[in-house]
């Protein structure tokens, strides 16, 4: 080994400008959420027993669970309902920032009449201009 040999000659040339720690980037995963092509989640909710219909969707969309329906059909009504609560919950505040923002920017009522111009208060008392 050469002892006049620097640090940067076994460092591959790279610009450390560009360089960023993999940890340093989030990293996002959308959520997968299960196909319930299009049911609401009434459709899979049951007493028990299942309907044609919903044998008749477990049997097309999801063969694999077909020696026992009833666990995939109760897996369905639990994902669909927390999609909904999910859905219900973005809508609540979107629909909240709305009204924020409305409130926010609403200009303030001008008023009309005379008699509220025309008042003065002071020390908790109502007086006319004079």
């Amino acid at each position: 080994m050469d002892m006049n040999a620097n640090v940067s000659d076994f460092v591959p040339n790279t610009n450390v400008a560009e360089f960023v720690p993999a940890t340093a980037i989030p990293v996002t995963q959308p959520e997968m959420q299960p196909p319930l092509f299009g049911k609401h989640s009434s459709f899979f909710a049951h007493q028990g027993v299942l309907s044609q219909e919903q044998m008749v969707f477990v049997f097309q969309h999801y063969p694999q669970y077909s020696m026992n329906p009833l666990e995939i059909v109760d897996w369905l009504f639990v994902e669909a309902q927390n999609i909904e609560y999910a859905e219900a919950m973005q809508r609540e505040a979107y629909q909240r920032q709305q009204y924020q923002s409305k409130l926010r920017y609403q200009p303030e009522p001008e008023s009309s009449s005379e008699e509220e111009q025309d008042t003065v208060f002071t020390h908790n008392q109502k007086k006319k201009k004079p």
